[in-house]
Parts: structure tokens; C-alpha cells; sequence
């Protein structure tokens, strides 16, 4: 068992401390600056004494007795040296002790006065949790360390609180999107059980539904995690060839009878994580497949400006407002029925999101004759 506990210095305990020694050193020079002063003084006043008084002596006192009488009176002045020495160190040793109370006072004042905003800032700090992230610090005073402190803080409750209010309406939207297709499996199971045992093509009816809703499903939660892949720091990173991915994925893709125009630069490269890269070019492309009009085109151009390369892909469509375009990146965000109607409502998050993470940024213009035009900007390698 331990009897005897460190004590805790607080910070305002050793600030006051540290300026209450700063005061007591400060004045500590400055009063032994002013005996040192005060001695020599005396020290200097005593020989001009002397001089004084050996000449009185030599008109009033006969010779053989000016020894003996400036003896006893240069006694009398090193007491009275003496005597004013002392009491002038009793009186600094006594200034100094008030000065050391003094100041230790004013130190605890101070220190409290400079530290009351980290005291809110704790204070706040231990308010806060999910369901208070609306508060604020809100400190008042001159623009210095502890309102930026202050400042800071403020602005990371405000990420914090836009955080997860994303959260949870991605939650909320990812569980209804699930919930759609595991209600008809459900319901399809239970028609199937009910009502069509003997009847083998309605079974097989039933069965396609379960299957197609089970495929939903499954692209629904390989969509999530890749969204949550995106956030992770362990990717892998290797200089891509946008022009060549593009080739590699128009090569591959159903494009549905719509015409395609390639305008690639050549070699516009970028570093970044192959697989991610490669999923967000995708769902730019199957976005733009998706939401066409029959007989309509995709459009997809690459090219090379300093530091910055550009992605490209439009399409022909429906007319959308800026806004509505604005808001497509949001996850599970639909104005209309896709031409396919396979749509998560999830492409152009994640393509934003990776896109993001790459240091680059992705931006949706509504095209005046119908349709969109996705442009990504990444740093070039």
C-alpha cells in the first residue's frame, strides 16, 4: 500500500509558480542591485569622512591624541555602517517575502484568467458525444492561440456532426435499400410454399424473382464495401494509365446499342490504387449506359493539363437542373427510373469518394440538349 502519493501539479499551479519565481527573481536583482548601490555609497562617504575629519583634528586636538580620537571615530562610522546595512537587508528580505506573496497571488489570477477558455474547451470536450454534437465553444476574445484552439475545436464537432448524420441516413438508406430485396425473397418463398407446389412454371417464376433480388443484393453489399474500402489508408499504389483502363473497360462493357466516341490523350497517367481506380472509371461508365436514351451515345475523354488530369464521360439523357446534378453524388440518389433499371444508386458516391481519395475531386454538369458530363480531376504522376 502507498502511504505517500506524488501531489499533482496542476498547470495553473506551475504557471503561477513559474511567474511568482520570475517575479522574486526580477525583484531579488533589483533590490540587491540597490544594496550594492547603497554600500559603495557608504563605503565612498566613509573616506571623505576621514579626510574631514583628521583635518579637524589637526586644528582642535593636539597630535598625540588625533590617533586615538579618529580611531573611536572611524569605529563610530563602521557601526553606523553597519547598523544601516542591517536594517536596510531586514527591509529587502521583508519587501521580498511580500513580493513573493504578492505575486504568487497575482500569478494564480493570471494563470486562472489565461486558462479559462482551456477549462471550456474541457468542459465541452466532455459534454460532447453523439447525441450533443450541435455544441459549440464559442469563445469570445482576441484572435490568439486559445481562440484558434477554440476555433479548431469548433470546426471539428462541426465535421464530427456532419459525419454522422451521414452516417446514420446511409444507414438508414443502405437498410431499406436491403430491405426491398429480402422482402421479395420473402414474399416470392411464400407464394412459392402457399399456392404454386404443382404448378412448375410459376415456381420457376418465383425462383428467377428470388434470384434476381439475391444478385441485387449481393451488388448492394460488394457497392458498401467498397465504399468502406476507400476510406482505408492500406492501398496500393502504382502509376495507372487512365486512356488504357478506359480501352480495357469500353472493351468489356455492354454498351446496349449506344454509340461510343473515344477522345483519349495519350498516356494520361496518375497515381493512385489500381483496383479503385479501375471500380470508379466503371461506375462512371455503367452510369452513363444506365441513364441513356434509346439510340443515345457515350462520350469519354481524357487529356493532360500541367499538373492535373482530366476524366471525362458524358452522355445523352433526360434534362436535370444544376442542382439535381449537384446531388447525384449522394449515396442511394435516383430522379428517375435508370434506362435498365439495375441502378444502386451508389456509382457516382463511390466514384466521387475514390476519386476523393486520390486528391482529386468530381463534378456533374447538366448537358443543354439532355444528359451529363462527369468530370474527375487527378493529380498527374
Amino acid at each position: 500500500m502507498t502511504l505517500w502519493r506524488r501531489p499533482r501539479w496542476s498547470i495553473r499551479l506551475r504557471l503561477a509558480a513559474l511567474l511568482t519565481a520570475l517575479f522574486v527573481l526580477l525583484g531579488g536583482t533589483l533590490l540587491g542591485a540597490s544594496y550594492l548601490l547603497v554600500r559603495s555609497n557608504l563605503t565612498h562617504d566613509r573616506g571623505h569622512v576621514d579626510a574631514a575629519t583628521d583635518a579637524g583634528l589637526h586644528e582642535a586636538i593636539p597630535p598625540e591624541q588625533r590617533p586615538a580620537v579618529l580611531d573611536q571615530v572611524r569605529a563610530a562610522q563602521d557601526e553606523l555602517v553597519d547598523d544601516t546595512l542591517r536594517d536596510l537587508t531586514w527591509q529587502y528580505l521583508a519587501i521580498m517575502a511580500a513580493m513573493a506573496v504578492l505575486s504568487g497571488a497575482l500569478g494564480w489570477l493570471v494563470a486562472g484568467r489565461v486558462l479559462r477558455p482551456i477549462s471550456e474547451i474541457t468542459a465541452t470536450a466532455r459534454r460532447v458525444s453523439q447525441e450533443s454534437l450541435h455544441e459549440r465553444i464559442g469563445l469570445e476574445g482576441p484572435e490568439d492561440e486559445l481562440k484558434r484552439l477554440a476555433d479548431t475545436f469548433d470546426a471539428m464537432l462541426a465535421r464530427l456532426e456532419t459525419a454522422f448524420d451521414r452516417q446514420a441516413a446511409f444507414v438508414r438508406n443502405a437498410s431499406h435499400e436491403l430491405r426491398t430485396p429480402l422482402s421479395v425473397i420473402r414474399t416470392e418463398t411464400d407464394v412459392a410454399l402457399a399456392e404454386e407446389a404443382d404448378d412448375p412454371e410459376a415456381l420457376r417464376r418465383s425462383l428467377v424473382s428470388v434470384r434476381e433480388a439475391g444478385e441485387r443484393s449481393e451488388r448492394l453489399v460488394d457497392a458498401l464495401l467498397t465504399l468502406t474500402q476507400v476510406d482505408r489508408g492500406d492501398h496500393t499504389w502504382s502509376e495507372v494509365d487512365l486512356a488504357e483502363l478506359v480501352h480495357e473497360l469500353t472493351d468489356e462493357a455492354d454498351l446496349d446499342g449506344l454509340r461510343l466516341k473515344l477522345a483519349l490523350s495519350p498516356r494520361p497517367m496518375v497515381l493512385g490504387d489500381p483496383a479503385l481506380l479501375r471500380t470508379m472509371v466503371a461506375n462512371l461508365l455503367d452510369n452513363a449506359v444506365q441513364h441513356n436514351t434509346t439510340d443515345g451515345w457515350v462520350q469519354i475523354r481524357t487529356d493532360s493539363a500541367g499538373e492535373s488530369v482530366r476524366l471525362e464521360i458524358s452522355n445523352s439523357g433526360a434534362g436535370i437542373t444544376v442542382e439535381e446534378a449537384a446531388s447525384l453524388t449522394e449515396p442511394f440518389r435516383r430522379l428517375a427510373a435508370a434506362r435498365t433499371g439495375n441502378g444502386l444508386g451508389l456509382g457516382l458516391s463511390i466514384a466521387a469518394s475514390v476519386a476523393q481519395a486520390h486528391g482529386g475531386e468530381l463534378t456533374i454538369d447538366p448537358l443543354d440538349q439532355g444528359g451529363l458530363r462527369v468530370s474527375i480531376h487527378l493529380p498527374a504522376t
